[in-house]
């Protein structure tokens, strides 16, 4: 079953996503070394698996048209959203022996702040 992602915006801010991460990895090796390139894609590459969860989760089932059923939609894709993050940024900080703490969290945080800017796509449905 092939599950697509019907928001523009979502689609558009997640391919800003891929593109940031691969220019702050490319930018963290190019200026430090290997490990802040790790570090800088691990970062950026943890919240965009979280908001493609979140894509996911809204996209998925019947299309919702009353406010109470658009908030649980928008509730439970945020709920999975939190978990992959709790999850990945876990096992990431417990596990991954070589990490550049302060460029990993800097590259979340653009992560973060690139994926919000899908509120200024403009939705052609």
């Amino acid at each position: 079953m092939i599950v697509r992602i019907t928001s523009k915006p979502m689609r558009v801010a997640l391919g800003w996503q891929v593109i940031a991460t691969i220019v702050l990895g490319l930018g963290a090796g190019l200026i430090w070394d290997v490990t802040a390139a790790k570090s800088a894609l691990l970062g950026a590459t943890i919240n965009m698996v979280a908001d493609l969860g979140y894509a996911l989760m809204t996209s998925v089932g019947p299309r919702v048209t009353s406010a109470g059923n658009v908030l649980r939609k928008m509730l439970r894709a945020e709920a999975v959203r939190l978990i992959v993050l709790l999850v990945l940024m876990g096992w990431t900080l417990s596990n991954v022996k070589s990490l550049n703490h302060l460029i990993f969290l800097i590259a979340f945080g653009v992560s973060v702040l690139v994926f919000r800017m899908a509120i200024f796509v403009k939705d052609a449905t």
